[in-house]
């Protein structure tokens, strides 16, 4: 296989994992949330800011 697959499959294989452990850990889970609702929280409030433009 190349070597970019292979890396591409561990990858696949490492979110799945995170996603297996994530599903009866909620403390893991509130953890891969956080970025997530930061990013969200950021993007509402640019777009309520007065200068914006869609």
């Amino acid at each position: 296989m190349h070597p970019v697959s292979l890396l591409a499959s561990y990858h696949r294989l490492q979110r799945e994992n995170t996603h297996a452990a994530a599903r009866g850990d909620a403390r893991l889970r509130a953890e891969l949330e956080r970025p997530m609702k930061q990013i969200a929280r950021q993007v509402r409030a640019l777009k309520q800011s007065p200068g914006f433009k869609a």
